[in-house]
């Protein structure tokens, strides 16, 4: 029974990390056909703006490199604990809730960074700037839709039907 729960609580990580990896390998990546340098010249931005948009551009490459540290981290020891056979209900739950939490941080960084760059523009920037990411997020939603749910609707779990449910406890 212990090998059971073993091996399902590994696949659900691997489950779960094999989904975050790639869709943070994807995060930084735009749609095809998108030029990152002709956006900004589309911006028209002044110098001033520019060197904000940089400087709030480079705060938050470098939290985000920081948060995906942490968070590895604590796949790591979740990993070590998978290999070890040395499982602990209460560290495992808390080393997946402090998962989540970093990756809110991450989102929330995002959001901020996006507010501080429309901050700095004018009005006719602020309606391109509004205009393309109304667009990115249109791009990122069907892509997710495609991805996780097919054409005939929810299949991400269904590679799991047939695994035995979880013992309770440790």
């Amino acid at each position: 029974m212990k090998k059971i729960s073993i091996l399902v609580a590994a696949i659900l990580i691997s489950f779960l990390s094999s989904g975050l990896v790639k869709a943070q390998m994807g995060m930084g990546k735009m749609h095809p056909g998108f030029n990152r340098a002709q956006f900004i010249k589309q911006l028209n931005l002044s110098d001033n703006q520019l060197q904000q948009f940089n400087k709030y551009q480079f705060d938050s490459q470098n939290e985000a490199i920081d948060l995906r540290a942490q968070i590895q981290k604590k796949r790591l020891k979740i990993k070590n604990m998978m290999q070890t056979g040395d499982i602990n209900s209460k560290e495992l739950l808390n080393l997946t809730n402090q998962i989540s939490d970093i990756q809110a941080k991450l989102k929330e960084s995002k959001v901020r960074t996006w507010l501080n760059i429309y901050k700095i523009l004018n009005k006719e920037q602020q309606k391109l700037w509004v205009q393309h990411f109304r667009m990115m997020g249109n791009k990122m939603r069907e892509g997710f839709r495609n991805h996780f749910m097919g054409k005939k609707g929810f299949n991400g779990m269904r590679k799991f039907r047939n695994f035995p449910p979880m013992p309770d406890g440790d």
